[in-house]
């Protein structure tokens, strides 16, 4: 069942694309409230994006932090693509506190990638709890 779920991002086309550096840029992130800690949180991403047109391949850091946009990364990868791509990713994290924040990020060291859309970041949390034991009479 689940409890909470809050999802921010933006379409393609609802913007212009925009070059990454090597500045971490903040996507978008969400917040979860209230949650009890303990409770699995499910977070999914999703990122549109191509190469520049003066490299050959492009290449995009992605992170998840939680609690601020410099907070602790609880998900990180770094993609590759000849022309243009779509990330995705499903992963689950632990609630440690009453309300939980978590910020999509991406960065490029030599600037090879560009952000097309769309953009998300989804979190739902699940109950985690005992089911209610029926009583024996």
């Amino acid at each position: 069942m689940i409890q909470r779920y809050h999802k921010v991002g933006a379409p393609a086309g609802s913007f212009p694309a925009f070059d990454i550096g090597e500045a971490e840029v903040v996507l978008t992130s969400v917040s979860l409230f209230p949650v009890d800690s303990g409770e699995r949180i499910l977070l999914r991403l999703e990122i549109g994006w191509e190469k520049p047109v003066e490299w050959d391949t492009g290449e995009l850091e992605v992170a998840v932090r939680h609690g601020s946009k410099d907070g602790p990364v609880v998900y990180w990868t770094t993609e590759n693509c000849f022309q243009e791509a779509k990330t995705t990713e499903t992963f689950a994290v632990e609630a440690s506190g009453s309300a939980e924040h978590f910020y999509l990020t991406v960065q490029s060291a030599e600037g090879r990638a560009r952000i097309k859309g769309p953009f998300l970041l989804e979190g739902r949390v699940r109950r985690t709890g005992k089911k209610d034991a029926k009583k024996q009479p």
